[in-house]
């Protein structure tokens, strides 16, 4: 491949690694989102390349890429993707003076490698796993500080931490950061002080968001859904975790022009009775404007909450259309959630959408067929139907049946493929 050629294929590859819109959706609905391009898996494949949780990782990335010789300038990106996921981890409750000292090493290392090729990266994700003490002892903080500094074009910021990296410390170190070009954040579990003082610096500017719903239930009061709206003005895609009355109240009262929602909730063992009226509340709020919607939570773990209950029809009742939204990624069992597939989804209230990915836990795509294809007689849009499944065992295939609109000819068109 010529030198010229080889720059377009790294600067293709490079913008859709880096493309919020795409990392959104293979981050948070990569069963679904596998097999829609076949950049996905080679962009996976080049990623791992730039997975870093030990020195040693460091250093055989740099002898294989002889990044340490006078042949590879500063200049030449190291970083095909533009991407780096960086992890610390460390479950004991006391560190040996070596383990310290070996964390300390494994820095350095990162920070001689950023200090010349930083400026080439634009998506960190950076995995932090430690005890509240290990935390400070091995100042968690500032090493991720000293890590951004030498990042000035980052972008894409998603953060994994098991505690929070001491206290509320956060504004003096952001305010030496150049945060000029974040957009995307994503922030997990332990860093609530970061996530608002991010916001308060740079919200204007973030078109996509991610967060844990306690982060909302911090501050419960009717300011807290005005003061979201004003403070994320351009947020386009938002990805929650969780599914808490209180944090929907909150989320039905923004003002977000979303186009993309996504909530979850692996571990939720209980839907209390007034999620559901909420749930389709904070969805419609968003109805003017929402292209896609998944819903990768278990919606029929809702205790006594009855299908046809006068609340919640009455709630559906009252909203209008959803005449953007076009995709909707579910769990394929909350087509046993009644109040939400029958009474919501298979209704005017989202007759333009045009098709449906839904996620299985087994193969058993039989059981599912029958009662899906329905929604081609009440969706005039809806072109595809698209289950999947896919084991966690890496070397599996994943499987999917796409049932097709069908024609007047024939009553169903389907296609088995392994992806």
């Amino acid at each position: 491949m010529c030198k010229t050629s080889r720059q377009v294929v790294d600067q293709v590859l490079s913008e859709f690694a880096t493309s919020s819109e795409e990392v959104f959706r293979v981050s948070n609905e990569s069963t679904s989102a596998r097999y829609l391009g076949s950049f996905h898996p080679i962009i996976k494949s080049i990623n791992n390349s730039y997975v870093f949780t030990t020195q040693q990782d460091v250093e055989r990335f740099t002898r294989a890429l002889n990044l340490n010789t006078e042949h590879f300038d500063c200049d030449q990106n190291p970083f095909i993707t533009r991407s780096i996921q960086i992890f610390c981890i460390h479950f004991q409750e006391v560190l040996t003076d070596e383990q310290v000292f070996s964390v300390e090493q494994y820095f350095l290392s990162l920070h001689s490698l950023l200090s010349s090729y930083g400026h080439h990266i634009q998506r960190l994700e950076y995995w932090i796993r430690a005890k509240r003490r290990m935390m400070e002892r091995i100042q968690a903080l500032d090493k991720f500080i000293a890590l951004l500094k030498l990042l000035p074009n980052f972008k894409i910021l998603k953060i994994e931490s098991s505690s929070s990296m001491i206290g509320h410390q956060y504004q003096y170190h952001l305010d030496q950061l150049n945060l000029n070009q974040l957009e995307y954040l994503d922030v997990g579990h332990g860093s609530s002080d970061l996530i608002d003082d991010l916001i308060e610096k740079c919200g204007n500017q973030i078109t996509t968001l991610g967060f844990q719903d306690a982060w909302l239930r911090c501050d419960i009061t009717d300011y807290k859904a005005e003061e979201l709206s004003s403070s994320l003005p351009n947020l386009r895609r938002l990805h929650v975790e969780g599914i808490k009355e209180l944090s929907l109240r909150i989320l039905a009262a923004t003002d977000w022009p979303l186009e993309v929602f996504l909530f979850s909730r692996p571990s939720l063992h209980y839907i209390s009775e007034g999620v559901p009226k909420l749930l389709i509340k904070t969805i419609s709020n968003f109805g003017q404007s929402l292209i896609r919607l998944a819903v990768l939570a278990d919606l029929t773990k809702s205790g006594d909450v009855s299908a046809s209950t006068n609340s919640t029809q009455k709630s559906i009742e009252e909203f209008k259309p959803m005449l953007q939204l076009k995709t909707l990624v579910s769990l394929v069992k909350n087509m046993g959630a009644s109040w939400f597939w029958n009474d919501f989804i298979l209704t005017k209230k989202c007759e333009n959408l045009e098709e449906i990915y839904f996620i299985m836990e087994d193969i058993n795509f039989e059981r599912h067929m029958e009662t899906a294809q329905l929604a081609f007689g009440v969706l005039p849009k809806l072109n595809k139907i698209v289950f999947t499944y896919d084991p966690l065992e890496n070397d599996q295939e994943m499987k999917r049946v796409v049932l097709r609109r069908p024609k007047e000819s024939s009553n169903k068109s389907s296609s088995q493929s392994g992806v």
